[in-house]
């Protein structure tokens, strides 16, 4: 089943942000777990699992968003669990990705929907990230990684897409 998730209210209310300026959101930021709480912004959608899937993440995800992370894994992919404990948490990503949807491939079974979906996608297999324009469907140019990257590497393709400035 996939399943949505949006973050959690956090302790400050928009009033408070508002009330305590700048000050308020700096001291937000700074707090140990300010990574996490960013990162918890991010519309996550998945696992998604087949192309009716994929079609019904796209959609729930252009609700709020013009552009989409697409992350082909699975469980046996070594450098995915890289992503989901190195570089989606990087302070630099997760503020970038703060804007942008996820959608969340996992191809673990390497079933015939699994590798339908990878040919829908035009994906060899996992790892592969790329950044996907929601409305047509259409791979942004120049946002594909297959195989190892860096942070630094995806915050630099994720730049263009995202209305957060990079530090």
């Amino acid at each position: 089943m996939m399943q949505i998730s949006r973050a959690p209210h956090s302790a400050y209310s928009r009033r408070d942000v508002l009330r305590g300026g700048s000050a308020l959101l700096a001291s937000w930021l700074d707090a140990p777990g300010a990574a996490a709480r960013i990162r918890a912004a991010v519309t996550k959608i998945g696992p998604v699992r087949s192309i009716d899937e994929f079609v019904r993440a796209r959609q729930q995800a252009s609700l709020s968003h013009r552009v989409t992370v697409v992350d082909v894994g699975a469980d046996w992919c070594e450098f995915c669990e890289t992503l989901d404990r190195t570089i989606f948490p990087d302070p630099t990503v997760s503020r970038l990705m703060n804007s942008l949807a996820l959608i969340k491939v996992d191809v673990t079974a390497m079933d015939d929907a699994n590798r339908e979906l990878l040919g829908y996608l035009s994906v060899d297999g996992p790892p592969t990230v790329f950044v996907m324009d929601i409305e047509s469907g259409r791979e942004m140019p120049a946002t594909r990684s297959v195989g190892a990257f860096e942070a630094a590497d995806l915050a630099r393709r994720l730049q263009p897409f995202s209305s957060v400035s990079a530090p």
